[in-house]
């Protein structure tokens, strides 16, 4: 069995636009 996959997420320490960074992450996360 492969090991467990870890998702580490870097952000900056303040978001400006929280409606465009919510779409960059789900943009990426549905990548797979």
């Amino acid at each position: 069995m492969p090991p467990a996959c870890r998702l580490y997420l870097i952000t900056p320490p303040v978001v400006a636009d929280l409606a465009a960074f919510a779409g960059t992450l789900k943009e990426a996360l549905g990548r797979g």
